[in-house]
């Protein structure tokens, strides 16, 4: 009867441990997946950002293209 007991106790010992080790894996995964949406969250404002930006670019660059065009033609006239 003590050695059933012994066995037992031993089970439960390892089923605890196995049980924490997969909680502690469960909470390190949602830390992981939390810090990724983060981590897209703001990749994804920078590309907005970078969109934006990439815009008002080629904006300027055409104005300025219209504005030496026009310029020359006030020069060279």
């Amino acid at each position: 009867m003590t050695c059933r007991i012994i066995e037992l106790e031993k089970k439960l010992a390892y089923l605890t441990n196995n049980r924490k080790e997969k909680v502690a894996e469960h909470v390190e995964y949602i830390r992981v997946w939390r810090q990724m949406k983060q981590l897209n969250d703001k990749l994804m404002a920078t590309q907005e950002k970078n969109t934006a930006l990439t815009t008002e670019i080629n904006d300027l660059k055409t104005t300025l293209q219209l504005m030496t065009k026009y310029i020359y033609y006030l020069l060279f006239l």
